[in-house]
């Protein structure tokens, strides 16, 4: 079977079956998400008779619910959301995975964000393995795996690094516009993945940027790499980035410190730490020099 065929068999099918599909996924009870799965995955049991290779195509449906028209996108809103949703799908793995919109949806603001990888130049190239997850299923399956996480007010400290950073703007979005969302994965085998992010969940998102203040001392050893007379110290560690200390200038003056001198200082580091454990921002400010002298 030519890869053209199965191309047109492929569009032939996705027609009816976002159609079909289109009926059902406006405001399904959760209930029945078992049955819609069963639904898709005979979907694809009748298109592989003729294609074994065959797959559905991988669709990501957010619902919105508040006060928006039905069907209906605000361009002002559609700018705000994309971004932090792009950031927060990218987030979720180290595999970058690009984006579209693929419509919205009659009977209820239903964005179709479809993930959008080109296909080989040479119409002879292996297709991928029909059951082979995708590095865009592997992204959107880790990002509602953590809004799951959110809505159970569960331990963030657990999520990616980056997705901690990129999802409080998506919160915000929905927040400020009065929304919540859900999000419907349709997986190319079938599968099918669903969680939301209500009002408490994006009350715990953003909650993610409140810190708390936490002081430690320590000793810090390195090269003198700056000097400012407003009373500020560079110092370069061997391992590690430069540290900018802060310093009473009549205390520098007392140091007589210079330029690529070997230290050895105790300093006192104040560290903003946010609730998921991160170390946003850290100030240093010096308390005594243990050890100080010219370097050979």
């Amino acid at each position: 079977m030519t890869r053209a065929w199965r191309q047109r068999l492929s569009v032939e099918d996705r027609t009816e079956l976002d159609q079909w599909w289109t009926t059902v996924s406006a405001g399904t009870p959760p209930a029945e998400l078992e049955l819609e799965e069963v639904a898709r995955r005979n979907a694809l049991e009748a298109r592989r008779v003729y294609d074994e290779s065959a797959t559905l195509d991988e669709e990501l449906h957010v619902r919105l619910q508040g006060p928006l028209e039905e069907g209906e996108l605000p361009f002002e809103l559609g700018q705000e959301l994309f971004k932090p949703l792009r950031d927060s799908v990218n987030a979720a793995t180290s595999a970058h995975v690009d984006l579209a919109l693929a419509g919205v949806m009659a009977g209820s603001t239903i964005l179709r964000i479809k993930a959008t990888t080109p296909l080989p130049e040479d119409s002879q190239a292996p297709l991928i393995a029909p059951d082979a997850v995708s590095p865009s299923d592997q992204a959107v399956r880790a990002l509602l795996d953590v809004l799951a996480e959110a809505e159970a007010e569960g331990d963030p400290r657990a999520w990616p690094a980056a997705l901690r950073s990129k999802l409080p703007k998506l919160a915000d979005v929905l927040y400020e516009h009065n929304l919540t969302a859900e999000f419907t994965w349709l997986a190319s085998s079938g599968a099918i993945r669903r969680t939301q992010l209500s009002s408490r969940g994006q009350a715990f998102v953003r909650q993610l940027r409140e810190y708390t203040e936490q002081k430690r001392t320590i000793e810090l050893v390195g090269t003198v790499t700056g000097l400012r007379q407003a009373g500020w110290i560079v110092v370069s560690p061997e391992r590690g980035p430069d540290v900018n200390v802060k310093i009473a200038p009549k205390t520098l003056a007392a140091l007589r410190l210079t330029l690529w001198q070997q230290v050895h200082l105790e300093v006192e580091v104040t560290a903003r730490v946010n609730r998921a454990g991160d170390e946003m921002t850290s100030h240093y400010q010096f308390q005594r020099a243990l050890h100080a002298a010219n370097g050979a």
